[in-house]
């Protein structure tokens, strides 16, 4: 699916395809990880995790240190950041989107 002689980069292209599959609702919450991106697309680990980048850096996903690029939603309710990252933890204490605060420890 990379075209080497294309003049955009190959971490771009992989951002654009990824970026396809988002809008049709291909991957909606977790976007594949970057073992996955090398093995799919046949490109170094650097590449793959500069596609990721492309995408936390237009504000798109984000990443969550140990558990992967999630998506970054943006609520219906007055454009309030639904993260991705959430809605796998959701409820669960001491877990980023869970319920207790960011810093605090669980009891």
């Amino acid at each position: 699916m990379i075209d080497y002689d294309s003049p955009l980069a190959p971490y771009r292209q992989v951002a654009a395809i990824l970026r396809e599959r988002i809008d049709a609702g291909e991957i909606t919450n977790r976007l594949p990880s970057i073992a996955s991106l090398t093995q799919e697309f046949g490109i170094a680990r650097v590449t793959a995790a500069k596609a990721l980048k492309l995408l936390v850096d237009d504000g798109i996903a984000e990443v969550s240190p140990g558990m992967g690029t999630f998506l970054v939603r943006r609520s219906e309710l007055g454009g309030q950041v639904t993260h991705g990252v959430g809605q796998v933890a959701g409820g669960v204490p001491g877990v980023r989107g869970g319920t207790a605060k960011h810093g605090s420890r669980p009891g």
